[in-house]
């Protein structure tokens, strides 16, 4: 795959970034930075996208810290990279197929307008 320098670079841009939302009620907060490509993160990006609550709970989450366990029908399927999201209080994680800075951005953004009922 290959990877928009001017996406990448803004992704890093945010890394350290907190963002109120909704005057308080909600914050989101970004991680990234480049690793060296491996099986888990063959993109070389390691990131994490979070929306937390007015008390810092992680509500929203978009990152790649571990490989998950994906539940297909008796068995436990590991899935080689670590490309994933959590949703909702009661922690619901997804596989997530990374497909560059930008579009990471973009789903991320989706998905917290969806928790949060705000639009653009």
């Amino acid at each position: 795959m290959a990877i928009s320098s001017h996406e990448l670079q803004t992704l890093l841009d945010l890394n350290g970034t907190e963002i109120e939302l909704m005057d308080g009620q909600f914050f989101a907060k970004f991680e990234a930075h480049t690793v060296d490509a491996s099986p888990e993160v063959p993109h070389g990006i390691k990131y994490s996208l979070t929306l937390h609550d007015r008390a810092g709970q992680r509500v929203l989450g978009f990152d790649n810290a571990h490989p998950i366990k994906i539940k297909k029908g008796r068995f436990i399927e590991r899935p080689t990279e670590a490309d994933h999201w959590h949703y909702g209080p009661g922690e619901l994680v997804r596989k997530y197929r990374f497909q560059g800075p930008g579009r990471l951005l973009e789903d991320f953004w989706v998905e917290v307008e969806k928790f949060t009922g705000i639009e653009e």
